[in-house]
């Protein structure tokens, strides 16, 4: 099979979203994949493309992808440009998108690995502008193999000397998480089944106090019988001591203790 880098669209969009992936997964330390990550990425690029690509050649096309979105958000800052938070569209000058100064291919893909920092996974850029730096991707611990940042903004301003003037571009809302709303569903499952499981335990308890009851000679509605059922309402730890007592008198003289206690004035 030949191993030249095959570097279309779809094998380009198939690396994004295996590194996004990784990411969302958490293996991503210091604002780059982890080697778990690259590991993952690497096998899983083979799997889906069929092509075998070496670990230099997929950090080489990220590392590539990263400067040329960096650069592209240089000259971002620097000519007046944005991403508006409210519609998730590009403010631009309106000749900015002519000739070849338009935005780098996979931009949502780009933004989710780059345009962000882990720990504010839902904020893009803020209200005055992006970041100043961002660090390299590739292996953690192996940045002598990786290229340097891209454009300082004082070069980008210079490729650029345009008026500003604002206009919006419609551009692709950010997509969530599948891992983020998997963990949601799951966490939500999570609190609904314990919840069923303590009601189910309290109405379980309930129906033993209400045996005894009837058990120790207490007719249904009688006042003890109130004062006890609403004494076993109030918490656990009532229905635990009121069934592990062993004898009617005992029973009884409980009911009346804490009946007594709690209405003491």
């Amino acid at each position: 099979m030949n191993n030249r880098a095959s570097w279309d669209e779809g094998t380009t969009k198939t690396l994004l979203d295996l590194c996004i992936a990784q990411k969302n997964q958490f293996n991503w330390s210091n604002r780059c994949l982890t080697k778990l990550g690259w590991k993952n990425v690497y096998s899983s690029c083979r799997a889906q493309t069929g092509l075998h690509l070496g670990s230099k050649q997929l950090q080489n096309k990220l590392n590539n992808l990263r400067r040329t979105f960096l650069s592209w958000m240089a000259l971002q800052k620097q000519s007046g440009l944005g991403r508006d938070t409210q519609t998730g569209g590009v403010v631009a000058d309106a000749t900015y998108w002519e000739e070849d100064e338009e935005p780098p291919r996979f931009l949502d893909e780009l933004f989710e690995l780059f345009g962000h920092e882990p720990q504010d996974r839902g904020t893009l850029l803020t209200a005055g502008g992006i970041r100043e730096a961002t660090p390299s991707v590739g292996i953690e611990g192996n940045a002598a193999d990786l290229d340097q940042d891209p454009l300082p903004a004082s070069s980008a301003r210079a490729m650029s000397n345009r008026p500003a003037r604002e206009f919006s571009v419609d551009s692709p809302t950010k997509k969530r998480s599948d891992n983020l709303e998997q963990y949601i569903r799951e966490l939500s499952d999570s609190v609904a089944k314990r919840s069923q499981q303590r009601a189910n335990r309290a109405r379980g308890e309930m129906v033993r106090c209400m045996q005894l009851l009837v058990e120790d000679g207490l007719q249904e509605g009688s006042p003890l019988y109130c004062q006890a059922l609403y004494l076993c309402t109030k918490n656990q730890e009532y229905r635990m001591a009121f069934t592990e007592m062993t004898t009617k008198e005992g029973r009884m003289n409980w009911i009346q203790f804490n009946w007594d206690m709690l209405n003491k004035k």
